[in-house]
């Protein structure tokens, strides 16, 4: 009903005088840039035209006039989605929107992320030929390995800094496997998929993960991206395209990794863990209960419900009344 009622409003667009819509994808990480890409499909795409994507300063790209489209194809939105470099006459005149327009409507309409953003998600999230072809053995590998298939995204790196600025607590390796454990006593042995930017931390965890939960660790290097044992996003912002390319290539076989996997550990100190839990439910059809957050705030689907039941204690049954001589509507059916 929610996103029923965002579309009816937003189809207001479909008059003004703009009759499509540009989105200025950033320099940001990628998450931040998918998150957006997942808000505007469903705020713009059908109810103002064609949403162009304009890929000018996204960095996850392989050439100069390349981005969101060398690794996604636009076939499945059926036109509502374009790039934006090679129809750049055609949008001149388009409405154009930044992420803090984008955040500010949805805002405004106090809608949540996750519902705008499984909305998108199928029509969003798939891949070029080319890209598809590099992921399609990676995830036959991954279904021949033993089950329970449990991923866990170690994010280090840059955030370890972003902690520091925000005065937040990090995500430590310990963390994210205590997390699972305490929240699936019954895990034992199978596969741990380990993906992540902080290859001293994906060491540690896999350590404590195979002691913890007698797992045999997983994991898939396409390309050796030589700029560090961890991800700095203004380090990757300067690098020459075909470590760009091979670096987002890399990005994305982790996280369908991820969305593959039978359970999903990751922080959300780290905007990536928010497109992984869309995708495993809008795309993949996994349990969102199969997600835990094992930041500070533990925000994930899970442990929200667990503490709201924890916090009620136990619920009497409750006793049906029916009035004498009521008919329910029901029963006329």
């Amino acid at each position: 009903m929610q996103i029923a009622a965002l579309l009816l409003l937003c189809t207001g667009l479909a008059a003004a005088v703009q009759g499509c819509t540009v989105l200025e994808l950033t320099g940001a990480g990628f998450a931040a840039n998918a998150v957006h890409v997942l808000h505007a499909y469903t705020l713009f795409s059908q109810n103002n035209g064609t949403l162009y994507l304009n890929s000018t300063e996204f960095q996850y790209k392989c050439a100069n006039e390349g981005g969101w489209h060398d690794f996604f194809d636009f076939t499945a939105t059926n036109g509502s989605m374009a790039n934006y470099v090679t129809n750049s006459d055609e949008a001149e005149t388009c409405a154009r929107y930044t992420y803090h327009d984008v955040d500010l409507m949805l805002h405004n309409m106090n809608y949540d992320w996750f519902s705008i953003d499984t909305a998108a998600a199928k029509k969003v999230w798939t891949f070029t030929k080319w890209v598809q072809d590099e992921l399609d053995p990676v995830l036959e590998e991954l279904a021949q390995m033993p089950a329970p298939r449990m991923g866990f995204h170690i994010r280090g790196g840059d955030k370890l800094t972003e902690d520091v600025q925000l005065s937040r607590m990090t995500t430590r390796p310990e963390d994210f496997i205590t997390t699972l454990a305490e929240s699936f006593p019954q895990l034992n042995g199978g596969t741990c998929i380990m993906v992540g930017d902080d290859q001293e931390w994906i060491a540690e965890a896999s350590k404590i993960a195979a002691a913890t939960l007698g797992c045999k660790t997983f994991s898939k290097t396409l390309f050796h991206i030589a700029t560090g044992g961890s991800h700095d996003q203004e380090t990757f912002n300067h690098e020459n395209f075909e470590t760009k390319c091979a670096g987002t290539l890399q990005l994305l076989v982790d996280i369908e990794l991820l969305n593959h996997a039978d359970y999903f550990v990751g922080t959300t100190n780290s905007g990536l863990p928010h497109i992984v839990d869309v995708l495993r439910f809008a795309v993949y059809n996994k349990d969102r209960g199969t997600f835990v957050d094992a930041s500070f705030r533990h925000q994930d689907w899970y442990s929200r419900m667990l503490r709201y039941w924890r916090s009620r204690g136990p619920q009497p049954r409750r006793q049906l009344f029916t009035r004498r001589g009521y008919r329910s509507k029901m029963s006329a059916i």
